[in-house]
């Protein structure tokens, strides 16, 4: 598959939600930093990583320092669940492989999620164009800059088409691919807008959906 092809590939699984798809195509390197950065970040705050951050701390001035971090902060692992909201500890998540980690991190990060999880919650039928591609859309490729030959970048337009209308088109997006040893291409992973528009995203909800709000909309 060619670079370009492996992006469009990817852009589908997303829209049908097929995200293990979409890690599978992720440059396993890649994958692994992204992962290997998040339980990094994520590592539970103890008095020795404490004293790391506050090397000028010692003793009783530490351990009071600490107690009064501890004491002002939220559950220290509620970033986690923020991210992934079926993993409650550090040790659940280390505990993932990096390609599932991804996979649930993208699926958690959809702008679709939260309002398919509000309509199962309350025993309502989920519209078929938010678990699929919509009609009438399609992604376009601009061009592809290849920087070494290992490594393409792809830039890249969603571009809407509707009958007795001219075609909507969207912002110029770009990713990133490296050639793998045997030859074929995958996505590095390597931002947090990884497959998602960089300049950010916002949802406008239909009238049908409001009540789902129970009037946290007004």
């Amino acid at each position: 598959m060619t670079p370009e092809s492996v992006l469009i590939a990817a852009l589908r699984a997303r829209d049908e939600w097929r995200y293990d798809d979409v890690a599978a195509l992720v440059d396993p390197a890649s994958r692994d930093e992204r992962f290997r950065s998040f339980c990094d970040m994520s590592r539970p705050m103890t008095i020795e990583r404490f004293a790391e951050h506050y090397p000028e701390l010692t003793g009783d001035t530490l351990a009071g320092a600490y107690s009064r971090w501890r004491e002002q902060t939220k559950d220290p692992e509620a970033n986690i669940t923020h991210f992934l909201p079926d993993i409650t500890s550090y040790a659940e998540l280390t505990a993932l492989d990096a390609a599932t980690f991804l996979a649930r991190w993208m699926a958690n990060e959809d702008d679709r999620a939260f309002l398919v999880k509000r309509l199962r919650e309350r025993d309502r039928a989920v519209p078929a164009y938010l678990l699929g591609v919509p009609d009438g859309k399609e992604y376009v490729v601009i061009g592809s800059v290849y920087e070494a030959d290992d490594l393409a970048h792809v830039l890249y337009r969603w571009v809407f088409h509707r009958v007795g209308e001219e075609p909507s088109r969207g912002p110029v997006e770009y990713e990133a691919l490296r050639r793998q040893p045997d030859g074929g291409w995958r996505l590095l992973a390597d931002h947090f807008s990884f497959l998602q528009c960089r300049g950010g995203t916002s949802t406008i909800l239909g009238e049908e959906f409001a009540d789902l709000w129970d009037g946290e909309l007004d």
